[in-house]
């Protein structure tokens, strides 16, 4: 919990912004057009935010490193990893869209993987489990937007996922799931300007949750702009041109697996995995022809903690250390046309 504050405090004193996700990070999965005439109905985002998304599929990689025993005895081998590598695919769709009520629904799997060259002798059944089976998240959403006014507007997010070190996509039930809402009020004074709170509250195999949000998005002038989540993530914005849009910030991420570990002759092992860190990261986003863009980014990971936490009498939790390195990302996603969009190329 200290490291969780400490990156709290962090973001709250260095920075700018971004939106999905993350590593799980909660963000209102919405971005409705704009454009500078009056509007009858407040709606979502700012002029020439980064994009968002209908298809999305995205590979991930932090590279070599290791994963050390924090209670290390001499002579004894470390966990040594030549690659971390991730793969996620998101898919968003509406379902009604009026000027005054959207309703959206999406799915996103996710999975990630280690590939060890070296297993040490702490905890050897379980390293070797999470070398030899991905451990995978799938995750069922539904967003509802609500336009109060002019000004003004609610929303709301509902999401069920699923993860863990199962075969398949995903393997259904209260062992292996975590149950979310995320409750938005927004106030767009201008297309320049919005600002609102949110509150998330979750549910999983590990805890409870309760964590305020506050969502600022600010265009300081036509190419500089400002995407923030806090305490999730902070975004510097610059637009180079039309379909190039340039993102640099901190982000928070945090990810829970459950891990059933087989014993030979006895119960199987039972551990919570959690894994949280925070990154400073330079992203891109540029399209290649009408509706499709490319996506990547690099950076690097500071990683705060890596816990498995004993679930049954008959598992010892304990706590490694996962090295700090750079990463990559690079991604491709569809992004239909805004009317902001077609307002520029009618002008063109």
């Amino acid at each position: 919990m200290k490291y969780f504050w400490c990156c709290v405090a962090l973001v709250f004193l260095t920075y700018p912004i971004f939106g999905q996700v993350v590593t799980e990070v909660p963000a209102i999965d919405i971005d409705v057009d704009q454009i500078e005439e009056v509007r009858t109905y407040c709606q979502p985002g700012v002029r020439n935010k980064s994009r968002s998304k209908g298809l999305e599929i995205i590979y991930g990689n932090r590279g070599p490193g290791q994963l050390s025993n924090s209670k290390l005895e001499t002579g004894e081998q470390q966990n040594k990893y030549s690659k971390w590598e991730h793969l996620q695919v998101k898919l968003r769709a509406p379902i009604i869209i009026k000027d005054d009520f959207k309703l959206l629904v999406g799915y996103k799997y996710y999975q990630e993987g280690f590939d060890f060259s070296e297993i040490g002798t702490a905890f050897p059944s379980v390293i070797s489990n999470i070398n030899e089976n991905n451990l995978k998240a799938s995750s069922f959403s539904l967003v509802l937007n609500k336009s109060l006014n002019e000004r003004s507007y609610v929303a709301l997010q509902l999401r069920y996922m699923v993860s863990g070190n199962f075969s398949g996509l995903a393997k259904f039930g209260d062992r292996y799931a975590t149950y979310r809402a995320l409750a938005m009020y927004g106030v767009k004074p201008s297309v320049d300007l919005e600002w609102g709170f949110a509150l998330n509250v979750s549910k999983n195999f590990r805890r409870f949750n309760v964590i305020p949000f506050f969502i600022l998005h600010k265009n300081f002038n036509d190419r500089w702009g400002l995407e923030a989540l806090l305490p999730g993530f902070i975004y510097a914005r610059y637009n180079l041109k039309p379909g190039n849009i340039l993102l640099s910030g901190l982000e928070f991420g945090n990810k829970n697996f459950r891990l059933d570990i087989p014993e030979e002759g006895g119960e199987e092992q039972d551990y919570a995995y959690n894994q949280s860190h925070l990154k400073a990261l330079v992203k891109y986003q540029r399209r290649i022809i009408p509706w499709l863009w490319v996506s990547a980014q690099v950076g690097y990971q500071y990683n705060l903690n890596t816990r498995f936490e004993a679930k049954n009498a008959n598992t010892t939790g304990f706590t490694l250390r996962a090295r700090n390195a750079p990463y990559f990302k690079v991604g491709i996603f569809v992004s239909p046309h805004s009317k902001e969009d077609k307002m520029i190329q009618a002008t063109r």
